[in-house]
């Protein structure tokens, strides 16, 4: 979720309203392999690369999916975060790879 979608959503809760624990997040669900490649391929970056699953990875106990569920949020302050492919769509709408530097 771009920050550029959260802030608006976060300054609008911001005031008085309902108190709680509540999920923010794009609504639908990927991977982060399918973010990655959904971005590369709206930039035109070749993607050179294959998925692996986060057992191979190892390190700390990751679960298999983990989508946060925005409904709570949705309901209290009536806010809809877009679906997460529009909104990477938007963040990277104008970009190529030239925007990119390694120094």
């Amino acid at each position: 979720t771009p920050a550029s979608v959260l802030a608006p959503a976060l300054m609008a809760c911001a005031g008085p309203g309902p108190v709680g624990l509540f999920h923010l997040a794009c609504r639908g669900e990927t991977s982060a392999w399918n973010w990655i490649a959904h971005a590369a391929n709206r930039v035109g970056i070749p993607l050179n690369a294959r998925p692996v699953t986060r057992a191979q990875l190892g390190g700390a106990w990751r679960p298999s999916r983990s989508c946060l569920d925005s409904t709570k949020f949705g309901n209290a302050w009536g806010i809809q975060l877009p679906e997460w492919d529009v909104a990477l769509d938007d963040v990277l709408a104008g970009w190529t790879p030239s925007d990119w530097s390694v120094a």
